[in-house]
């Protein structure tokens, strides 16, 4: 996730966050938020990180933006993809179009 890039997951219209600012990952049962060298670091809670484990209802500062991160319990279903192709691999089981989708 970064955030004025339009190829980004979230878009914000602001000209202090970087194109790339920082991304969120899902690792096990965590999110972590990384910062990607921008320009004006990434804040959890106040704190400046190069990288953090977010809790519940933590305050992500992004340039002049404040987000509110909220962890849901709800599971989300992500239909398999059409396609067959992801790079160079070729597949069309159910497994391959999972790994499309994970993209």
């Amino acid at each position: 996730m970064t955030f004025t890039a339009p190829s980004a997951d979230v878009v914000l219209q602001d000209p202090t966050v970087s194109r790339f600012h920082c991304e969120l990952k899902i690792e096990t049962q965590e999110v972590v938020v990384q910062d990607l060298s921008s320009r004006n670091g990434t804040l959890v809670d106040g704190l400046s990180v190069i990288a953090a484990r977010l809790t519940r209802d933590a305050v992500l500062t992004l340039g002049n933006t404040e987000l509110m991160f909220e962890l849901g319990s709800a599971k989300v279903s992500v239909e398999l993809s059409e396609k067959h192709r992801f790079g160079s691999l070729v597949g069309r089981s159910k497994a391959m179009r999972a790994a499309v989708c994970a993209r």
